[in-house]
Protein backbone atom coordinates (compact mmCIF):
# COMPACT_ATOMS: atom_id res chain seq x y z
CA UNK A 1 0.00 0.00 0.00
CA UNK A 2 1.51 3.25 -1.15
CA UNK A 3 0.20 6.26 0.81
CA UNK A 4 1.28 8.59 -2.00
CA UNK A 5 -1.43 7.11 -4.21
CA UNK A 6 -4.07 8.03 -1.65
CA UNK A 7 -2.48 11.46 -1.25
CA UNK A 8 -2.71 12.12 -5.02
CA UNK A 9 -6.43 11.47 -4.84
CA UNK A 10 -6.88 13.45 -1.57
CA UNK A 11 -8.12 10.40 0.34
CA UNK A 12 -7.26 8.87 3.69
CA UNK A 13 -5.39 5.55 3.66
CA UNK A 14 -8.38 3.72 5.15
CA UNK A 15 -10.81 4.75 2.37
CA UNK A 16 -13.09 2.08 0.97
CA UNK A 17 -13.14 1.05 -2.68
CA UNK A 18 -16.45 2.84 -3.20
CA UNK A 19 -14.95 6.08 -1.87
CA UNK A 20 -11.92 5.64 -4.14
CA UNK A 21 -14.13 5.04 -7.19
CA UNK A 22 -16.34 8.01 -6.34
CA UNK A 23 -13.34 10.31 -5.85
CA UNK A 24 -11.79 9.14 -9.13
CA UNK A 25 -15.02 9.84 -11.01
CA UNK A 26 -15.25 13.29 -9.44
CA UNK A 27 -11.65 14.13 -10.35
CA UNK A 28 -12.14 12.97 -13.94
CA UNK A 29 -15.27 15.10 -14.28
CA UNK A 30 -13.39 18.04 -12.80
CA UNK A 31 -10.56 17.51 -15.30
CA UNK A 32 -12.92 18.46 -18.13
CA UNK A 33 -12.91 22.07 -16.96
CA UNK A 34 -9.73 22.29 -14.86
CA UNK A 35 -6.38 21.91 -16.61
CA UNK A 36 -4.46 21.65 -13.33
CA UNK A 37 -5.74 18.11 -12.67
CA UNK A 38 -3.03 15.50 -13.35
CA UNK A 39 -5.08 12.92 -15.21
CA UNK A 40 -2.23 10.45 -15.76
CA UNK A 41 -1.05 10.61 -12.13
CA UNK A 42 -4.54 10.18 -10.75
CA UNK A 43 -5.26 7.29 -13.11
CA UNK A 44 -2.04 5.52 -12.10
CA UNK A 45 -2.85 6.05 -8.41
CA UNK A 46 -6.39 4.75 -8.95
CA UNK A 47 -5.10 1.70 -10.84
CA UNK A 48 -2.59 0.81 -8.14
CA UNK A 49 -5.16 1.23 -5.34
CA UNK A 50 -7.70 -0.94 -7.18
CA UNK A 51 -5.06 -3.51 -8.18
CA UNK A 52 -3.91 -4.04 -4.61
CA UNK A 53 -7.48 -4.47 -3.35
CA UNK A 54 -9.01 -6.44 -6.18
CA UNK A 55 -7.94 -9.45 -8.24
CA UNK A 56 -9.64 -10.02 -11.56
CA UNK A 57 -10.12 -13.77 -11.77
CA UNK A 58 -12.30 -13.73 -14.88
CA UNK A 59 -10.13 -11.58 -17.15
CA UNK A 60 -7.01 -13.52 -18.08
CA UNK A 61 -5.62 -10.58 -20.08
CA UNK A 62 -5.86 -8.15 -17.15
CA UNK A 63 -2.13 -8.28 -16.42
CA UNK A 64 -1.26 -7.86 -20.10
CA UNK A 65 -3.58 -4.88 -20.44
CA UNK A 66 -2.18 -3.42 -17.23
CA UNK A 67 1.35 -3.66 -18.62
CA UNK A 68 0.21 -1.99 -21.85
CA UNK A 69 -1.48 0.78 -19.84
CA UNK A 70 -4.98 0.03 -21.12
CA UNK A 71 -7.88 -0.43 -18.76
CA UNK A 72 -11.63 -0.18 -18.85
CA UNK A 73 -11.64 3.05 -16.84
CA UNK A 74 -9.39 4.84 -19.35
CA UNK A 75 -11.60 3.76 -22.23
CA UNK A 76 -14.77 4.90 -20.47
CA UNK A 77 -13.13 8.23 -19.60
CA UNK A 78 -12.06 8.69 -23.23
CA UNK A 79 -15.61 8.01 -24.40
CA UNK A 80 -17.03 10.33 -21.71
CA UNK A 81 -14.71 13.18 -22.68
CA UNK A 82 -15.09 12.65 -26.44
CA UNK A 83 -18.64 11.34 -26.73
CA UNK A 84 -19.69 13.92 -29.32
CA UNK A 85 -16.73 13.11 -31.59
CA UNK A 86 -17.21 9.37 -31.11
CA UNK A 87 -20.92 9.77 -31.89
CA UNK A 88 -20.18 11.64 -35.12
CA UNK A 89 -17.64 9.03 -36.19
CA UNK A 90 -20.07 6.19 -35.46
CA UNK A 91 -22.84 8.00 -37.37
CA UNK A 92 -20.58 8.63 -40.39
CA UNK A 93 -19.42 5.00 -40.44
CA UNK A 94 -23.03 3.83 -40.19
CA UNK A 95 -24.05 6.05 -43.13
CA UNK A 96 -21.09 4.87 -45.23
CA UNK A 97 -22.01 1.27 -44.44
CA UNK A 98 -25.61 1.82 -45.56
CA UNK A 99 -24.46 3.50 -48.79
CA UNK A 100 -21.99 0.69 -49.55
CA UNK A 101 -24.69 -1.89 -48.85
CA UNK A 102 -27.07 -0.18 -51.24
CA UNK A 103 -24.45 0.15 -53.97
CA UNK A 104 -23.00 -3.36 -53.83
CA UNK A 105 -25.79 -5.58 -52.56
CA UNK A 106 -28.87 -3.89 -53.98
CA UNK A 107 -27.53 -3.37 -57.48
CA UNK A 108 -30.80 -4.47 -59.10
CA UNK A 109 -32.62 -1.55 -57.51
CA UNK A 110 -30.21 1.08 -58.80
CA UNK A 111 -29.85 1.30 -62.55
CA UNK A 112 -27.97 3.86 -64.51
CA UNK A 113 -29.74 3.01 -67.75
CA UNK A 114 -33.39 2.08 -68.07
CA UNK A 115 -34.10 -1.49 -69.16
CA UNK A 116 -36.45 -0.44 -71.92
CA UNK A 117 -36.33 2.66 -74.02
CA UNK A 118 -39.73 4.11 -74.89
CA UNK A 119 -40.33 4.68 -78.64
Amino acid sequence: MNPLDYEKMNLSTNATLDEVKHRYDMLMKRSLHDDTVDIEGITKAYDSIIAENKIDYFNGDAELLKVKGINRKKVSNFIFQNKLRVGFIVWILFCIGIILYIIFFQAGNITLMPDTVPY
